[in-house]
C-alpha cells in the first residue's frame, strides 16, 4: 500500500532546508573553532594574568626578604604573612568559582581555601616535577573534571596551581555558542520563510497544471487552467491547455462512439460478451443479461464460466466455454448449436455459440468477445416439423394399416350379416354371430381411430355445433368420473358452428376429458371454454398445423391434476405412447384427438405445469353455412339393378357382391381400376351404380371415375372406402359423386348407400 505523497513544494522545501542545514553546520562548527581557540587564549591570558599577580606579590615579599639580608631567620615570617595576605585577597573574591593552590615541591599544602598548610595535597612530587618540566600553561586535570594553570616560584620551592573548573574555563566559549545557535536558528527560520514564498510561487502554476492533470483524469476537462508566465512553465502551460483541448476533442469522439457502440449492441438481438484474457468479463449487453440471469453491474470482473454456465443439450456435460477456445487457438471460434445455456435463475436457453479475439492496434490479443444466439424459438418450430413430419410417416402407416385391417374387418362382417340372415332367431348359433358383429364394431371403432389420427377419415361434411357437441360428451363424462370432479362449463364464443363430423369432435372432448380425470385421482375441476379468436396470415405461417387465416372457435379443456413431465409432453400425441400401466390405456385417444383436429383443419396444442395441471388449446374454422345432415340408417333397403362393384379384395368382393344379390341386385365384379374401366366401357349401357373402392392397384378410384365419366358424364358411382382424405372426397362429390360409404360397412349401411345413390340428384 502507497504512504502518503509528498509535494513538490514540500519536497524542495525539504531539499534546500536540508542543503541550508549542513551549511550552516558546517559554519557553526567553522566559527565555533575559530572562537573557540580565540576565547581559550584569552582565559590563558586571564590566569596568566591572575598568576603573573601572585607570582609578583610573592617576588615583591621576596626581594624585601633578601634586603633584610637574613633570609634564612625571616623567611618563614615572609611566607606566612605572604600566604595570609594571599588568602585574604584571593579567597574572599565572591563569584570567582576558580582558586589558586600553592604547594611545595614534595607535594604539601601551602594555600589552600579549606585545607591547612602542610597537609598532602594529591600532587606526588614526580607529577609536580613534570609540571615544572612542561612549563606553565592549562591542562587537563587529572584528578577532577576541569583544568590547572601552573606556575612556578621557584625561590621559595613553591608551585601555583590555578583549579580551573570547565564551566569556568569555558564559561564565554558556552555563551558564545549559546548566541550563535539563536541567531543561525533566526536565520535558518527566516531563510526558510523566505524560501518557502519563493518555491511556492514558483511552484503554484505547476501545482494548477497538476490539479488541472487531475480534473482531466476524474473527467471533469472543461476546468479553467490561468497561468500567466512567459518562462518555461508558461510554455508548458500552453503545451498543456492544447493537450487538454485535444483530449477533450478525442474523448468526445469516443464518447460519441461508446454512445453509439452501446446503441448498436443494445439493438442487437444476440448476447455480447467482451472478456479480457484471464476470461473476466468486462462488459455485455442487455440481451446478454437476459439470457445469464446476471446483471452487467454483477457480472463485471466475474469469470465467463461462473457467469456463461454451457451444457452439452444431449449429454448434459459441460461445455468448453468459447472464450476459452478462443484464447488456446488465438483464432475465432466457429458457431455451435448443440449447446445450452443455463441461466442464473435456472432457466435453459438452446443457444448457438461463438467467438474471436480482440486486437489492439500493435495486432496483440488483448480479449475475446463472444457471441451467445438464443435459438429456442427456432429449435422448438424445428422440433415441431420434426414431430410433424414424424406423425405423418406413423399416420401413413396407421392408414395403410386401417385400410387392410378395415378390408379385413368388412370381411367378417359381412360374413357374420349373411350367417345371421340365414340363422332361425331360435338357433343357438345366432349369439355367436351377435358376439362376432360386436367384436367387429370394435375393432372398427379402433381403426376408425388409427384413421383420424392418419387423418384418412372421410368426414361427413355435415354443420356441427361445438358446445353441443361439448355438452353431450361432457353428459357422458358426468356420468363415468369421479364425482369429486366438479366439471364448468364457460362457453363464450358467439360463433360455435364448424363443418365436420360431430362423433368425431365428441370423441375428441371424450378422450381429453377422460385423460384429465385420470390426471385426477383425488378429485378436483375440470374447466371447458370457448371464445372467438381471429387468426392472422403470419400466425398461420408460424404454426406447424396447416390452418388458413380467419376466424376460429378456440377451445380449451383445463384440468388442476398432477400434470405432465416435460420430456413426455413433445411425445403426448404420439400413437401407441402412454405413461399408463400395462392394460389401462392403447396411446391411441390423444393421437385420435390429434388427427381429428387436423382433419378439420384446425390445431391442437398442450401446456402442462407439473403439480398445477394440463391445458389442452384447440382452434377450429368456424363455418357460416349450413352443410349437409348425415343419413338416418333404420332397416334394410332393397332394390334392383346392376352394380358394377370393383374392389381389390377377393374377401371384400365375394361379401358386397352376397350382400348386394341379398338386397336384390345383379352384380358385375372387377379386381382392380383397369379392369373396372373395361368392364363399364363394355356394359355402361346396362349398368345403374358402380361401387368404386379407393385404393386399388392399376388406376385408383378417382382416376376410375375420372374415365367413367368420359365414358358416360352421367354414370352413377359410389365410392367405398376406408382410407381417403377429405380433398379427394370433396374433389370427386364436385364432379358428381353420388355417395360414399366407409369401411367396414354393414348390411343395413350398404343398403341405404346404394339407395341414397341410385335416387339422388347428381351433386353440381
Amino acid at each position: 500500500m502507497n504512504g502518503p505523497r509528498l509535494s513538490l513544494l514540500a519536497k524542495a522545501m525539504l531539499l534546500l532546508g536540508t542543503m541550508l542545514v549542513l551549511i550552516t553546520g558546517v559554519l557553526f562548527i567553522l566559527i565555533e573553532n575559530e572562537f573557540s581557540q580565540i576565547l581559550q587564549e584569552n582565559q590563558r591570558a586571564s590566569f596568566h594574568s591572575k598568576s603573573g599577580a601572585i607570582l609578583g606579590a610573592l617576588n615583591a615579599r621576596h626581594a624585601r626578604l633578601e634586603a633584610t639580608l637574613q633570609a634564612a631567620n625571616y623567611r618563614e615570617s615572609f611566607e606566612d604573612a605572604a600566604v595570609r595576605e594571599l588568602r585574604a585577597r584571593l579567597y574572599d573574591a565572591p563569584g570567582d568559582r576558580a582558586y589558586p593552590v600553592l604547594v611545595d615541591y614534595s607535594g604539601d599544602i601551602v594555600l589552600h581555601p579549606s585545607l591547612s598548610r602542610g597537609v598532602a595535597s594529591g600532587y606526588d612530587s614526580l607529577m609536580l616535577a613534570e609540571m615544572r618540566r612542561e612549563g606553565n600553561g592549562p591542562r587537563p586535570d587529572p584528578g577532577g573534571d576541569g583544568w590547572l594553570v601552573v606556575s612556578d616560584f621557584a625561590p621559595w620551592s613553591w608551585q601555583l596551581i590555578y583549579h580551573v573548573p570547565r564551566q569556568v574555563l569555558f564559561a564565554d566559549l558556552y555563551r558564545f555558542r549559546h548566541n550563535l545557535a539563536a541567531i543561525v536558528s533566526l536565520i535558518f527560520v527566516i531563510s526558510m520563510l523566505i524560501l518557502y514564498g519563493c518555491m511556492r510561487a514558483l511552484t503554484r502554476p505547476i501545482v494548477r497544471l497538476t490539479e488541472a492533470s487531475r480534473a482531466i483524469a476524474d473527467g471533469r476537462s472543461d476546468e479553467l487552467l490561468s497561468v500567466r508566465s512567459r518562462d518555461e512553465i508558461g510554455q508548458l502551460t500552453g503545451s498543456f491547455a492544447q493537450m487538454r483541448t485535444v483530449i477533450q476533442s478525442q474523448l468526445a469522439q469516443l464518447r460519441d462512439q461508446e454512445e453509439r457502440l452501446r446503441t448498436t449492441l443494445d439493438a442487437i438481438g444476440d448476447a455480447v460478451v467482451a472478456c479480457d484474457m484471464e476470461m473476466r468479463i468486462l462488459s455485455m449487453n442487455p440481451i446478454a443479461e437476459r439470457l445469464c440471469g446476471w446483471s452487467a453491474e454483477e457480472a463485471l470482473g466475474k469469470s465467463v464460466d461462473e457467469v456463461f454456465v454451457l451444457v452439452d443439450a444431449q449429454s448434459r456435460a459441460r461445455s468448453v466455454n468459447p472464450a476459452a477456445t478462443v484464447i488456446e487457438t488465438r483464432s475465432a471460434a466457429s458457431a455451435k448449436a448443440d449447446s445450452i445455456l443455463v441461466a442464473k435463475t435456472g432457466d435453459e436457453f438452446r443457444v448457438t455459440d461463438s467467438g474471436a479475439p480482440i486486437h489492439s492496434d500493435a495486432g496483440v490479443m488483448s480479449g475475446v468477445v463472444m457471441v451467445f444466439r438464443d435459438v429456442s424459438g427456432e429449435y422448438a418450430l424445428q422440433e415441431q416439423l420434426n414431430h410433424s413430419q414424424k406423425m405423418d410417416a406413423i399416420g401413413q402407416l396407421a392408414g395403410g394399416i386401417a385400410h387392410d385391417f378395415n378390408n379385413m374387418l368388412g370381411g367378417i362382417m359381412g360374413a357374420a350379416e349373411l350367417v345371421k340372415v340365414h340363422l332361425d332367431e331360435g338357433s343357438p348359433n345366432h349369439k355367436f354371430v351377435e358376439v362376432i358383429l360386436s367384436a367387429s364394431e370394435r375393432a372398427a371403432d379402433l381403426a376408425a381411430k388409427l384413421l383420424a389420427f392418419a387423418r384418412k377419415h372421410p368426414g361427413q361434411d355435415v354443420t356441427v355445433d361445438v358446445h353441443a357437441a361439448i355438452r353431450s360428451a361432457v353428459a357422458m363424462l358426468a356420468t363415468t368420473v369421479d364425482r369429486r370432479i366438479v366439471i364448468d362449463l364457460d362457453f363464450q364464443a358467439e360463433n360455435c358452428l364448424v363443418t365436420g363430423d360431430e362423433t368425431q369432435l365428441q370423441n375428441v372432448m371424450l378422450n381429453l376429458g377422460i385423460n384429465a380425470a385420470q390426471a385426477m385421482a383425488d378429485g378436483g375441476r375440470l374447466t371447458v371454454r370457448s371464445r372467438g379468436v381471429v387468426l392472422s396470415p403470419a400466425y398461420c405461417r408460424a404454426s406447424p398445423f396447416d390452418l388458413s387465416a380467419g376466424e376460429f372457435i378456440e377451445i380449451e379443456v383445463q384440468d388442476t391434476g398432477e400434470g405432465i413431465e416435460p420430456d413426455n409432453i413433445r411425445r403426448i400425441f404420439e400413437p401407441f405412447f402412454t405413461t399408463k400401466p400395462l392394460g389401462k390405456g392403447t396411446g391411441l385417444g390423444l393421437a385420435a384427438a390429434h388427427g381429428t383436429v387436423q382433419q378439420h383443419h384446425g390445431a391442437i396444442t398442450v401446456t402442462s405445469e407439473l403439480g398445477r395441471g394440463t391445458c389442452f388449446q384447440i382452434v377450429l374454422p368456424i363455418c357460416r353455412t349450413e352443410g349437409r345432415e348425415g343419413p338416418v340408417e333404420v332397416d334394410l333397403i332393397h332394390g334392383t339393378g346392376c352394380i358394377l362393384l370393383a374392389d381389390d379384395e377377393e374377401i371384400m368382393r365375394a361379401i358386397a357382391k352376397a350382400l348386394l344379390e341379398d338386397l336384390g341386385y345383379e352384380v358385375l365384379l372387377a379386381s382392380d381400376g383397369n379392369e373396372a374401366v373395361q368392364c363399364f366401357r363394355r356394359d355402361h349401357d346396362r349398368i345403374d351404380l358402380v361401387i368404386l373402392d379407393m385404393v386399388m392397384p392399376g388406376n385408383n378410384g378417382q382416376e376410375c371415375f375420372a374415365a367413367m365419366r368420359a365414358i358416360n358424364p352421367e354414370v352413377a358411382v359410389l365410392l367405398s372406402s376406408g382410407f381417403t382424405g377429405n380433398d379427394d372426397l370433396d374433389q370427386m362429390r364436385r364432379e358428381g359423386l353420388r355417395g360414399f360409404i366407409r369401411k367396414p360397412f354393414s348390411a343395413v349401411s350398404l343398403s341405404h348407400a346404394v339407395a341414397e345413390a341410385l335416387t339422388a340428384e347428381r351433386d353440381l
